[in-house]
């Protein structure tokens, strides 16, 4: 679909991703090898889909990068668990495995890292998990709202819309906000590509792919929101359901 060296990339990513496991086993990874791995684990499931259309496939690796890193959260210290890092919680979304997303909510502690981390990243995917895993209350949300809206800038105000969309459950404010979500990302992909900061293994298939937009249609989806039947940036097939159960020792067998 992106690139003639989907077979490599994915031979690639098969190969890095298993020589990861036995570290991750014995608590070797820091949260840097972790996003790594998952990282892989996302490069195989996405090049796959690209070049074989076999969903099974990418639901598999999706479930196998969730569930890495719940072993991870659950065998390492606080002080390495960055949640605006934690793509793998958007794994588990797209995947349809939300009691995966709920376990790494859980296992998530609130937690900001000011030398690792931007308030603003912190604060949205806190609010993702609040709204949607926890028994946080309206006043709870509103204060990690407002918390939000206080460190965003014009480049992202997007962000604060969408929070207030799904508390409304205003469907035309979410399709808005999130339409200006992927639009922003993909400049930045694209500049990245024009400026050669990106290697082609990577963008062959960040670039058509937003996890964070999949995720966000899917839980919009799941309170009853009406979204378009095809938003850019989100594959159609993650929208239905795979039908599979999320396994946690999913990550050991080999891809």
């Amino acid at each position: 679909m992106s690139s003639e060296y989907l077979a490599d990339y994915i031979e690639n990513a098969a190969f890095a991703s298993q020589r990861m496991l036995y570290p991750l086993e014995n608590g070797e990874l820091d949260n840097v090898g972790i996003q790594e791995l998952c990282s892989f684990f996302r490069q195989h499931a996405l090049c796959s889909y690209y070049l074989y259309h076999d969903s099974s496939i990418l639901f598999s690796d999706l479930m196998k990068s969730a569930a890495a890193y719940i072993y991870f959260l659950e065998n390492t210290s606080s002080n390495q668990i960055i949640l605006s890092r934690a793509k793998p919680f958007y794994d588990a979304i797209c995947g349809g495995y939300f009691d995966a997303a709920e376990k790494i909510s859980k296992l998530s502690p609130f937690i900001w890292h000011k030398d690792k981390e931007y308030e603003d990243d912190f604060l949205f995917i806190k609010f993702i998990m609040q709204l949607f895993f926890s028994d946080a209350v309206k006043e709870d949300l509103d204060l990690t709202l407002d918390a939000l809206n206080g460190e965003l800038t014009d480049e992202n105000l997007f962000r604060g819309d969408i929070c207030r969309s799904l508390i409304d459950k205003n469907g035309e404010l979410f399709r808005d906000s999130l339409d200006i979500l992927v639009q922003t990302r993909k400049a930045k992909i694209e500049k990245m590509i024009e400026d050669e900061a990106i290697a082609e293994e990577y963008w062959s298939w960040m670039r058509y792919f937003s996890s964070e937009a999949t995720a966000l249609v899917k839980l919009a989806e799941k309170m009853g929101l009406e979204l378009d039947s095809v938003i850019e940036d989100v594959p159609s097939i993650l929208r239905e359901d795979s039908g599979v159960s999320f396994r946690e020792d999913s990550w050991k067998i080999k891809i």
